[in-house]
């Protein structure tokens, strides 16, 4: 099970701002939305939207073609 410890810093963020909800499409909406903002305020640049996520490049790459998010 995937607990808050396993969240990258910006997903635990994104879902304090937002209230306290547990349900598991709640949990990916936020993820999502970290993610893309993520992206918008690194201005497009992946591996420092990656690193500010705590994920690889290519594992952005991946969301980000699972989610149509462009840069």
């Amino acid at each position: 099970m995937i607990s808050k410890e396993n969240l990258p810093p910006a997903v635990i963020e994104s879902v304090r701002r937002e209230g306290d909800h547990s349900s598991a499409s709640t949990l990916k909406q936020a993820v999502e939305r970290a993610e893309e903002k993520a992206i918008r305020e690194e201005k497009g640049d992946r591996l420092a939207a990656a690193r500010r996520l705590g994920i690889s490049k290519s594992t952005l790459y991946a969301k980000m073609v699972r989610y149509s998010i462009d840069d």
